[in-house]
């Protein structure tokens, strides 16, 4: 198997122009922890944080969001049926997550702050074809969902 190692650095979104190493943004602005993993192909896709400073990771390996602390200790994880390509939170801790079935057919799911199914978005199973990415309205609390096949 050609295994490799993926870091993914997390730090509070910075959006500024940088050009440099990695060492150099680290000095700049310190990871809040770092996320390693050995994987085959894939890896995390999706990150989310809510107001406690919990981490959101959807990660296609192992086929579960994996929730963490602000210090980067592992809550808990959430599978599904299917891969997680998407996940957001919103202002109540529910955990939005979109995935994709063994079939290529994508739904979404609401999970509670404990990781406990809720209910799943609009009729479920084939809601959606793929749901690349979920943002959550803190003002209204309402989920939007990009689909990158039935738009």
């Amino acid at each position: 198997m050609n295994y490799r190692l993926i870091r993914t650095v997390l730090a509070f979104f910075l959006t500024l122009p940088f050009m440099g190493t990695v060492e150099e943004a680290n000095a700049l602005v310190p990871p809040v922890f770092s996320y390693q993993m050995y994987i085959t192909g894939a890896g995390p896709t999706r990150i989310a944080a809510d107001s406690a400073g919990n981490i959101y990771v959807a990660d296609e390996s192992s086929r579960q969001v994996i929730v963490f602390d602000q210090y980067g200790n592992r809550l808990f994880s959430i599978g599904g049926n299917g891969i997680p390509r998407s996940v957001a939170v919103d202002s109540r801790k529910r955990i939005i997550v979109g995935y994709m079935s063994e079939g290529q057919i994508g739904y979404g799911a609401i999970f509670d702050a404990s990781g406990q199914l809720q209910r799943y978005l609009g009729s479920g199973l084939g809601e959606f074809g793929t749901p690349g990415d979920i943002a959550v309205s803190y003002g209204t609390g309402r989920i939007y969902v990009l689909d990158g096949v039935q738009n």
